[in-house]
């Protein structure tokens, strides 16, 4: 299933974003990124399906929430830009 993953700066920046993505009744996980994306050595990323992308990072804004950049995330671990 193709996902996307949500760049955080921390740990706690990414638990914030996938608390409140799943209070919104959305799946999320947090997740350490692949090393071609990762921005720097202390990543993490929220992984959230596909189908609720454009959902998803409207709530973010809307609640103000800072995040990083998107990626697209293939079953195969591979990632590409959004």
């Amino acid at each position: 299933m193709i996902s996307y993953l949500i760049m955080c700066r921390t740990q706690s920046q990414a638990y914030r974003i996938a608390n409140l993505v799943v209070q919104a009744g959305y799946y999320a996980k947090v997740m350490r990124p692949p090393a071609e994306v990762s921005e720097g050595g202390c990543s993490y990323a929220v992984k959230v399906p596909e189908r609720q992308i454009s959902e998803i990072l409207a709530l973010l804004n809307s609640n103000g929430i800072e995040r990083g950049k998107v990626y697209l995330y293939r079953p195969d671990g591979s990632v590409a830009d959004a």
